[in-house]
Order: C-alpha cells, then structure tokens, then sequence
C-alpha cells in the first residue's frame, strides 16, 4: 500500500505543479486541502470500523466532507473542528482562520492544541493559507456542532511568536519546492526524517 500511495501522491505533485499561482485562489486552496495537506485525514468523519484485522474505516460519511468529528486519542477528546462554513470558523475573519492555522490560536484567544500541527503549518506561505481559508469558504455549509476538545494535558499558551510574511517558493527550484511540499504542507517530514 505504500508503494501505490508514494506513486500516486508523487503523480498528484507532477500533475498538479502548474496549480501554483501568484496570488490566492479557491483552485489552489481545494489542491492543498484535497490533496498533499489532506485535511480530511482528520477533520472529515469517517464511517465505522470493518471488521477485518487491521479495524478500518469504510471511508468517508458522505456529504460530511470537513464537517468534524469527535474522537479519543492519547492527547484526550478531541473535537476536530467543523471547518465548512456550517462551523465555528463562518464568524471568523479571514485572518482570524489563518492565526488559527498558523498560530494555533482560537479568535477567544484560546489555544488549538494537538493533534493539529501548528509548529509545521507556521512556515505556510501567506497565498497557501489564504487559498486554503478560499476554499474552506467555498464548501458547501454542513450543521455538525461538536463539544469542545477535553485534553488530559496543558495546551501551551502559544506556538511560538506571531507569524510574519511567508514568501511563495517557485516550482522551479524543484528541491526547495519539494522540500516545502513535504515539510509545511504534507507534513511528510514529522515521521519520514531521523
């Protein structure tokens, strides 16, 4: 299964490589969310555990696609937030869902704690998170409230300080492009980097 992931995703990158613009774009945003930042992972509820082995899941509930869910882990219950405009983040600011991606901190100043990979999102580039925040605007409203997240440890105050410009990386400087692919946005680098 790798093997067809690491082929399909490195296809999805070369296809997708003209998909860089200029300036923020709802293309662009639907790209990064749907594609090598995959969002869903954690945000779109899954349907329940087959009954094989290995306890997958038969796949996304449909017409919940980033709609949230509720989930136990080891850092306690977490609420993977509804981020269609049905959700929380429809009275947030532009620049108020942005902080929350890169920052880790809630317009209540309230901080998002993990599994959310905020010290990774940081170094987004200002047009990635922009078109992410276009495109989380354009998806269709799903009704989903969810509790808030109950951590069984103390959430920091912040990530770290306010994030500044975050310049775009050109595809043509492939090794830098890949290297942001796999770090800020696919976040690869978390478990494949000794």
């Amino acid at each position: 299964m790798n093997k067809c992931f690491l082929v399909f995703t490195a296809l999805f990158l070369f296809l997708n490589e003209n998909n860089i613009s200029a300036k923020p774009s709802i293309e662009r945003g639907e790209y990064l969310v749907r594609g090598p930042a995959a969002c869903g992972s954690c945000h779109t509820p899954m349907g329940p555990l087959t009954n094989n082995k290995n306890d997958r899941r038969v796949g996304p509930i449909p017409g919940m696609e980033l709609a949230g869910h509720v989930e136990e882990d080891p850092f306690g219950q977490i609420s993977y937030t509804n981020l269609t405009p049905g959700g929380p983040i429809a009275s947030w600011t532009d620049e108020e869902v942005v902080r929350s991606i890169r920052e880790g901190i809630r317009p209540d100043g309230s901080t998002i704690g993990p599994p959310m990979l905020i010290p990774v999102y940081r170094h987004l580039s200002d047009n990635d998170v922009k078109s992410i925040v276009l495109f989380l605007r354009s998806l269709p409203a799903v009704e989903n409230d969810l509790p808030p997240s109950k951590y069984n440890m103390p959430l920091p105050k912040s990530y770290g300080p306010p994030v500044g410009h975050v310049a775009d990386i050109s595809v043509k400087n492939k090794v830098e492009y890949g290297a942001y692919l796999a770090g800020p946005v696919a976040h690869c680098t978390l478990c494949h980097t000794a």
